[in-house]
């Protein structure tokens, strides 16, 4: 079969423009200074969100890196995301991209220590504001104890003070999560000392869907909170973006971008979140 070169011209075409690790965009007011927001529940407005946020570069076979974290969280998200493995012979967890898979998992880019990502979050995300932050967890630990155990002695390490330990809903008002760093995960935890700490599975209430959906489709009855996330086709595996805006316009609470990619849907993302990385949704 010859080469598909009307597929390489649109790859060349489409190739992303991957922001700087210095990359900073000041100026967002904290919502402990906006009192319509802070008596807000939380599905009532828009977070600033990020998609596999220590991806820097393409999604697969590149780095998983501080640097990454450093940008998405100095562009103002709120909301970010770490994909979590754990070593198969020390069982310690590590970020990384790929697939849980038996007998050996499919690691698509590099590793960084969960321990180093979760020191440096907690150092960063609140040098400059208050507002809650989001952390989604993707876990691919194959629900082992001693790993889940691992990442809960990690997370309680750094961050134990300041981990929201209330009942999370979309009636619980902002100023609740104030200071605060709130844990999802859709699933695969694996001990006890870890579940009590993490606030949801993706749900009804809490739900998890692909930029796929079309947004017109989303469903969203009272005190539900959706995150989209970009979808797995070749624009994803690019880092590039898609549209926010549809989906902000119809009241999802975590749209999750590529941030590290400045493309037109990065740079229409950053408008609407110019002035706060909360936003109430449009009525």
């Amino acid at each position: 079969m010859g080469a598909c070169f009307s597929c390489f011209d649109q790859t060349v075409r489409i190739a992303p423009v991957f922001a700087d690790p210095n990359t900073i965009e000041s100026g967002r007011l904290p919502i402990a200074n906006q009192p319509l927001l802070l008596n807000a529940p939380l599905s009532s407005v828009a977070v600033m969100s990020s998609h596999n946020s220590y991806i820097r570069t393409l999604q697969h076979l590149g780095a998983s890196s501080i640097d990454a974290l450093r940008i998405v969280l100095d562009r103002g998200a709120r909301c970010i995301e770490l994909d979590v493995y754990r070593d198969p012979d020390t069982l310690m967890p590590f970020v990384a991209h790929g697939k849980e898979e038996l007998p050996n998992d499919i690691i698509t880019t590099t590793r960084l220590s969960f321990d180093t990502a979760i020191h440096f979050i907690t150092s960063h995300a609140f040098q400059h504001t208050t507002d809650p932050l989001f952390i989604a967890l993707e876990l691919n630990i194959h629900e082992n104890p001693t790993a889940s155990d691992r990442i809960a002695e990690i997370l309680h390490a750094h961050m134990g003070p300041i981990l929201y330990t209330g009942q999370l809903s979309g009636t619980t008002p902002l100023r609740d999560l104030v200071g605060k760093v709130v844990l999802l995960s859709g699933g695969g935890i694996g001990s006890p000392s870890l579940e009590r700490n993490v606030h949801t599975q993706w749900s009804m209430t809490f739900q998890n869907i692909p930029s796929s959906v079309p947004p017109d489709a989303l469903q969203s009855p009272a005190y539900t909170c959706i995150r989209v996330y970009p979808e797995g086709n070749i624009q994803g595996a690019l880092s590039l973006n898609f549209n926010p805006i549809p989906f902000l316009q119809r009241g999802a609470t975590f749209v999750a971008m590529n941030m590290c990619t400045d493309d037109e849907h990065m740079r229409a993302y950053s408008a609407w979140f110019a002035q706060s990385s909360f936003r109430m949704k449009p009525t």
